[in-house]
């Protein structure tokens, strides 16, 4: 499956985030950024992307649990 679109701060937990949690990162208008200090990030966060790197072929993992990820093609955009 080809996807076309965009992708920024993608965050994998070991747990599911129940939906009062989704529903306030989505009515905020002030978007998600991944701050291992505050709920959600700070429990049961396997890996976190900000994607801010803006070159090159690796993306930094923010969790401390060191999943960086490599891509084979595509774009960064700023």
């Amino acid at each position: 499956m080809l996807f076309r679109g965009s992708v920024d701060e993608v965050a994998l937990f070991s747990r599911v985030l129940g939906t009062k949690r989704h529903l306030r990162f989505y009515n905020s208008g002030n978007g998600f950024y991944g701050d291992t200090s505050v709920s959600p990030t700070n429990s049961g966060l396997v890996a976190g992307y900000h994607f801010s790197e803006g070159t090159g072929t690796t993306v930094a993992d923010y969790s401390g649990n060191e999943h960086a990820m490599t891509f084979t093609s595509g774009a960064w955009r700023g």
